[in-house]
């Protein structure tokens, strides 16, 4: 007796379903698509009636090349117009090649201090110290998602999550010189007197880690900041 299908196996079929058709450079048939992932026509069906129905599938015959009518064949939506993230992303991913390309590290940091000193979560106070300025930062980064944990030293923050993990791999000098700027806002008045550094891995094998500790550095800009150093670190 063949075991029922559970809802797993039946919105992996759909998601593969997608995927393929997102794959490929050209309308696709029902029986290509049943070559393509070993499903019965009548799954595929089924499951090109529920993409449909959500809008990330349209079906289309092709141009007529002969004798009657040529079958009905399907094609993905563009992620973007039924996803807004996809759109965003997309969006990211322009900006951030375009800061590539017209903006050195130094002012794509510059770019992140002035974010961070408006959306800082904690205010600087008149008595501010290292100690405080590290809250701030910390608070920064876990309001930003980034799941940050402080070594004992009080000079290292272990980041175990990036929500920009994608464009980060893409473009690790834009993504992550935006960010350690951000840091350097957040630390207010004292980010004239650190340095900082982040060490990207880019695998996910292990946290990025941020390094503030004493030692001022003046932009190339001509504006003071902290020191922003992007460590190689093999993907």
């Amino acid at each position: 007796m063949t075991p029922p299908v559970t809802a797993p196996q039946v919105e992996s079929s759909r998601t593969r379903l997608l995927s393929t058709l997102r794959g490929a450079d050209r309308v696709m048939r029902v029986d290509e698509l049943c070559a393509a992932l070993g499903l019965s026509a009548n799954a595929v069906r089924f499951q090109l009636a529920r993409l449909i129905a959500a809008g990330a599938v349209r079906n289309e015959r092709p141009p007529t090349t002969g004798p009657g009518r040529p079958p009905v064949a399907y094609r993905a939506v563009p992620e973007e117009a039924v996803d807004d993230a996809a759109a965003y992303r997309s969006l990211a991913r322009v900006l951030g090649d375009a800061l590539g390309r017209l903006a050195t590290p130094d002012e794509v940091a510059e770019i992140g201090e002035r974010w961070a000193r408006h959306h800082r979560p904690l205010p600087p106070t008149p008595d501010d110290g290292p100690a405080a300025a590290l809250e701030r930062v910390v608070a920064l980064l876990d309001d930003l998602g980034f799941a940050p944990v402080p070594a004992e030293d009080g000079q290292t923050v272990a980041l175990h999550r990036c929500t920009y993990s994608e464009l980060a791999i893409e473009q690790p000098q834009v993504v992550c010189a935006l960010h350690l700027g951000m840091v350097g806002g957040a630390m207010g008045d004292l980010a004239g007197d650190v340095s900082l550094s982040l060490t990207p891995v880019l695998d996910g094998s292990a946290p990025c880690v941020l390094r503030i500790w004493p030692g001022a550095h003046i932009h190339d800009t001509g504006t003071h900041g902290p020191r922003a150093d992007i460590e190689e670190f093999p993907s």
